[in-house]
Parts: structure tokens; C-alpha cells; sequence
């Protein structure tokens, strides 16, 4: 949900900062749909990958020494000791 507001923002925010700039410096503007659908879509992957990845792997969270440091105890509350 996260990454498909934050698309949304950049999108819009894309769309008004491109019309804004060519404003000022007087260039047409044009904007396809496929491009603003790209965009879109991008940052979903993106929110979704990053979402999803760090999920699959909640062992590494646990258990910090097979993810490559050293031992951790961690005591009944899930704090580190």
C-alpha cells in the first residue's frame, strides 16, 4: 500500500514539476500515457520487492550469526543482551 501512495506522489509530482519547468523555460510539454504507466508500475515493483524480500528472510533477524556476524544473545523480551 505504502509503495502505491508513494507511486501516486511521484507521479503527480512528475507530471506538475514537468509542467512547471517547461512553463518557465517556455518548452512544449508533452507526457505519454506509457510513460506515466512505466513510472507506476517501477515504483510498485520496487515497494513490493523491497517489501516482500526482507519477509522471506526473517531468519536473518533471528539469527544474526547466519547472515555473516558474529553471535547474538537475545533474551526472552527480544532484546539484544
Amino acid at each position: 500500500m505504502l509503495s502505491l501512495v508513494g507511486g501516486a506522489a511521484g507521479v503527480l509530482f512528475g507530471i506538475v514539476g514537468s509542467y512547471l519547468v517547461g512553463q518557465m523555460l517556455k518548452w512544449p510539454m508533452e507526457m505519454s500515457l506509457e510513460s506515466i504507466l512505466v513510472a507506476a508500475l517501477f515504483s510498485i515493483a520496487v515497494g513490493v520487492f523491497f517489501g516482500y524480500y526482507p519477509a522471506a528472510r526473517p531468519h536473518c533477524s533471528i539469527r544474526l550469526k547466519h547472515c555473516g556476524m558474529s553471535e547474538i544473545k537475545v533474551n526472552p523480551e527480544g532484546q539484544v543482551d
